[in-house]
């Protein structure tokens, strides 16, 4: 029997247009995001990393509360087994292109 990685999720947040940049910065200081940029000028993606599914309700909800932050929406969840997590967050930047 396989274990089972550290739950993660693919998530597009949707921005105020104006305040993209600071939101990518807020981002970029959460230990738990991984980021990929600003597309289409109001989208960001991103990558969520927690101990648990609750962890990741809770850094949803820590980027909901920010300043310019429309919306979170998720386009997978899944287990980290310790692949690249690179590979799938650039599948997601395909998504959003």
């Amino acid at each position: 029997m396989s274990e089972v990685g550290m739950p993660v999720a693919g998530v597009v947040v949707m921005v105020v247009e104006q305040k993209g940049d600071a939101v990518l910065s807020a981002l970029e200081e959460m230990e738990e995001v991984t980021t990929y940029g600003i597309h289409k000028k109001n989208y960001i993606v991103a990558v969520l990393e927690g101990d648990s599914s609750r962890h990741l309700e809770e850094i949803s909800g820590r980027i909901q509360a920010i300043d310019g932050v429309l919306g979170v929406f998720p386009a997978y969840v899944g287990f980290d087994e310790e692949e690249d997590p690179h590979s799938e967050a650039e599948a997601m930047q395909r998504v959003v292109s």
